[in-house]
């Protein structure tokens, strides 16, 4: 009977070491995605709120982004339609109707973890005009 609980613990201690690195590899993931989505969001709610340009949806993003680390981009592209259909934004439609603008912003980094290296990407589409 001495010695039972050593080695039923010997029998259970790896794959409670194995649960708790897979909740911190994810806790870790899944902060840095929040911090990134929000940055991206920011970007998105200047551009909903003023006339701001890519290269400040751009900058405001990349300033909101704390904790970002080497590798981490943003892009940041408009385009415009008219009915669904991608459209030249100085010209009018067929209807008559100025087209719409959309402005997306695209973030990605690299993630380092106990499970090797990822790619995070996330994006937010918003209608500008």
């Amino acid at each position: 009977t001495s010695g039972g609980a050593a080695v039923e613990f010997g029998l259970i201690a790896p794959f409670m070491i194995a649960v708790v690195l897979g909740v911190t590899a994810s806790v870790g993931l899944i902060h840095d995605y929040h911090v990134m989505r929000q940055a991206v969001s920011s970007g998105a709610q200047l551009l909903m709120a003023t006339d701001a340009d890519v290269n400040a949806a751009r900058d405001v993003t990349l300033g909101a982004w704390s904790g970002k680390v080497e590798g981490a981009t943003v892009a940041v592209s408009q385009w415009c339609g008219c009915g669904g259909v991608q459209h030249a934004c100085s010209t009018a439609c067929s209807d008559g109707d100025y087209p719409q603008m959309f402005t997306r912003i695209d973030a990605s980094t690299p993630y380092t973890g106990p499970l090797g290296q990822q790619t995070m990407t996330t994006s937010q589409t918003v209608r500008t005009r």
